[in-house]
This record gives C-alpha cells, structure tokens and sequence, in this order.
C-alpha cells in the first residue's frame, strides 16, 4: 500500500477484549482526530467473546479493520496490520487498558528523529515476579549484545514504517517474542532507537500474560533464539 508522508497508523492488536475495547477505541479516534493524516487499525485475532461482532458494527471512516476468524498468533496478526497501514509511521498498542493515552504524544511528537521509539514502563502496576523477570531478561540482553535497552518487548512503540517494513522480514525470527525481535535488529543495524517513560496498568481480570508455568519452556526458547541472533550478528 502506498505511503502518504508525516502521517500516522495506530495498530491495536485485539483478542477477546470485549469488555474493554470499546472504551479503547473511543479514546484513541479522540486522539486521532488531532492529527488530520491518521488511520486506527484494529487486528482483531479470532476472537469468541463477542468482540468480533462489535468490530463489525462499527463504521468510521479512519478506523481499518483487520480480522480474522481464526488465531493467527500475535506476530502474523501485527504482521498483516502492517501491510494494511497507509502512513509514514506505525505505531503497535497492545490492548486491555494497559497504556496511558498521554503517553502518545511524547512517542509523537519525536517521531522524526528516531527510527523506533520504545515504551520504558517506570510507573508499572504489575506482578514482582513479572517485573523481576522483565529486570532480568533485559539485562541478559545488555550482557549479550552490549547495547543499552532497559525494556526490550514492550507492547507501546513507535515504528519508522519504511525501515520496519525491511526489518521485519529479515532472519533469524523469534517464534513468540516479535516486539523483542524487532528492537534488537534495529538497534543492531544501527537504527535510531529510543526508549520513552511510559505508564504500566495491570489488566483488569484474568492476565492475558503468559501462564507462569509456561515461562521455562518460552524462556528457554527465547535464549536460544537470543544465541542465535548474537551469531548472526557476528558477535
């Protein structure tokens, strides 16, 4: 799809969300309609709690919808909303009322000066073992590759469009971790990259988060995939 200049696509990746997603919506079409040239696109991932049949009732002109009945999985659902995005910018919003809106414009407002602007959650109403965990993985990540990233995988982030429409195609890839992928080859291609204070709500409800006991396995996979991309890099 062809790209129109300064302007900017909002991705929410949706799944199940269907007692929060309204609201979601509302506020980001606020916001969006300060900025004339701006697109909210919603990657909706078969869902089975109604929230399908709410994204087809709606209709406004700016908002885009990218559905699918089946699961797709988190990085080919953001992999397709990509390829729908129209502007010179993306920027990925995990759903679930995780983010604080205001933060945007700090993303925004630096959009020019920087290739990937990534959330750093200071301010995060999460569980300790999350946070310890998220603690520890980064450092991991600073001791193999020897870059300086504090929050690697975050959910809210700002994309130059024409550089990730590159670097997302490019191997090696990670099976679960697309967000953490993405900032390590744009870092290590020697993009421009930020991290950007940002605000953290736990979910209200059941956690959308990995299960605990699924960690060990995911981790691990992740470790290797981490080897892996530190070879290809020649480190």
């Amino acid at each position: 799809m062809g790209v129109k200049l300064d302007g900017i696509s909002v991705i929410l990746l949706i799944h199940n969300e269907i007692e929060t997603i309204h609201d979601e919506i509302q506020e980001w079409s606020q916001l969006l309609s300060e900025i004339p040239n701006s697109e909210l696109i919603l990657t909706e991932d078969g869902s089975s709690d109604g929230t399908t049949e709410y994204l087809n009732s709606i209709s406004d002109s700016k908002i885009v919808k990218c559905q699918s009945k089946f699961r797709r999985g988190y990085r080919q659902a953001f992999i397709d909303a990509v390829e729908k995005s129209q502007f010179s910018f993306v920027f990925l919003a995990d759903t679930g009322r995780k983010h604080d809106l205001n933060d945007f414009w700090s993303f925004y407002h630096r959009r020019k000066h920087f290739d990937l602007i990534n959330g750093l959650k200071v301010h995060r109403q999460d569980s300790f073992i999350r946070i310890m965990m998220t603690k520890i993985l980064n450092l991991i990540i600073r001791h193999l590759f020897g870059i300086k990233v504090f929050d690697a995988d975050c959910g809210f982030r700002l994309y130059n469009k024409k550089i990730l429409e590159k670097t997302i195609k490019t191997c090696p890839e990670f099976n679960d971790f697309i967000n953490l992928e993405l900032t390590l080859k744009f870092i290590l291609n020697g993009n421009r990259y930020l991290e950007v204070p940002i605000t953290y709500f736990q979910r209200k409800g059941k956690s959308r988060s990995l299960p605990i006991k699924k960690l060990p396995r995911k981790i691990s996979r992740l470790l290797l995939e981490l080897i892996g991309l530190r070879k290809f890099y020649h480190f």
